[in-house]
């Protein structure tokens, strides 16, 4: 029994939080983040992070833009926590969340976000001027760039910038977190949660409506061990706490900690999983460690989440295959011409290694003989064909309009497509 503990309040935790955002957006809602890997930014290790700034440069003007620095685990999969030990890599690092956040040096295991609004075109000009660009924005001669960022769909660049003095951190974009009302909420959208199961919503709906979008969702779990009784995991069986926030220049994120009844009896391991809240994006990390080979299991273990709305919704889901074995499943929730779009990427670098979760529909599960399941449409994490040891993958809800469907969809399969170059211009 105690081996199927870890494993599921992990999965109980990433895929309840699946549901958190569905929401509609104004057209001009377009802020997505463009999130860099530790091994993008080893140029960076050992350079004091309140010396970096972003800069957008364009033509003859340069101006500095958000940019958060967060602690993570290997491969940006999870913000690192106490008492999550299953890595003592934590006691090495300062944690920025409970300390200023632009403290200290860069190590090798951080991430770097920016808005992938920030960028901007620099032709030759603007790369002639970009010393004396980065002089001005920094305030100081003894300044200098040091990564060129580029958006390959529209060659837009960002850069990054050590100014060689303390910069002032960078004002926090528009996200509020209300413990009084339970409410997260952007200048878009609005997300509801229950007090003893933060993890589950109340409610969903954009700032411009009144009626949520969605209200409620489905969460089961079905573990068929080959030598042992069937287990059978609910909403009910679950709760949850959100331990700590922090805000950073271009998100808020929220340490989730759960707890898991089993048998009538409350397992508390202190699993936490950070939620990034974005203006138009909401992401999560999700690492998985199984301590059995799910071959263990008998065909249609997992994990099913389905999204549930109200009677009489024009709700419109629709599933996007994966076109390469580096992309992900998507699925396309849409409300006359506003959507969100999901994605479950796995870390590209071992996704060969990796099972993801898959899109599936009613007779999918039953076709598993998993437990009945009320969702149409929903996401199944396959047990059996899982390997021992850390599993990871990244999920994302991206929103917008429906002209913006295309370029949704590619960042939720793929992310933003980016290169990053090393450079020294000062």
């Amino acid at each position: 029994m105690k081996l199927g503990i870890s494993l599921f309040t992990r999965l109980f935790v990433t895929l309840l939080f699946l549901a958190s955002v569905a929401v509609t957006f104004t057209s001009e809602a377009t802020a997505y983040p463009v999130v860099l890997n530790s091994n993008q930014v080893s140029r960076l290790h050992g350079i004091a992070r309140n010396q970096l700034i972003a800069l957008r440069a364009h033509e003859q003007s340069g101006k500095r833009v958000a940019l958060q620095i967060d602690e993570v685990e290997d491969d940006a999969a999870l913000v690192l926590r106490e008492p999550y030990e299953t890595r003592k890599l934590r006691s090495s690092l300062p944690h920025p969340k409970r300390s200023d956040p632009f403290s200290g040096r860069l190590q090798s295991v951080h991430r770097l976000v920016l808005d992938d609004r920030d960028f901007a075109t620099c032709n030759d000009e603007c790369v002639k001027r970009l010393p004396e660009t980065v002089k001005t924005v920094c305030g100081t001669p003894d300044s200098a760039i040091l990564l060129k960022i580029t958006l390959a769909d529209t060659q837009k660049h960002a850069f990054i910038a050590d100014c060689g003095m303390q910069m002032s951190v960078f004002p926090t974009r528009e996200i509020k977190f209300d413990t009084a009302t339970q409410k997260i909420s952007t200048p878009y959208y609005e997300y509801s949660y229950q007090s003893e199961k933060n993890v589950f919503f109340n409610s969903i709906k954009s700032t411009k409506g009144t009626a949520p979008i969605l209200s409620s969702s489905e969460l089961k779990a079905y573990l068929k061990p080959k030598y042992l009784f069937n287990m059978k995991f609910k909403d009910d069986d679950l709760v949850s706490q959100i331990t700590s926030l922090s805000k950073g220049s271009q998100s808020l994120s929220l340490e989730v900690a759960v707890a898991l009844n089993i048998l009538a009896m409350k397992i508390n391991n202190q699993i936490c999983c950070d939620v990034s809240f974005f203006e138009d994006s909401l992401y999560f990390p999700v690492v998985l460690d199984l301590p059995f080979n799910g071959d263990s299991f008998a065909k249609g273990s997992g994990v099913f989440f389905g999204f549930q709305s109200d009677p009489g919704s024009k709700t419109q889901p629709e599933f996007v295959p994966a076109t390469s074995p580096e992309a992900s499943d998507a699925i396309v929730i849409q409300q006359q011409k506003e959507l969100v779009v999901i994605g479950m990427r796995n870390p590209n670098r071992k996704s060969a290694e990796l099972v993801r979760p898959q899109v599936v529909t009613v007779k999918d599960m039953e076709k598993l003989k998993f437990m009945p399941v009320r969702s149409g449409t929903g996401i199944f994490y396959d047990i059996q064909n899982a390997k021992q040891g850390f599993q990871h993958f990244n999920v994302w809800m991206y929103f917008g309009a429906e002209q913006d469907k295309a370029k949704l969809i590619d960042y939720a399969q793929h992310g933003p497509r980016v290169s990053v170059e090393s450079v020294t211009i000062r």
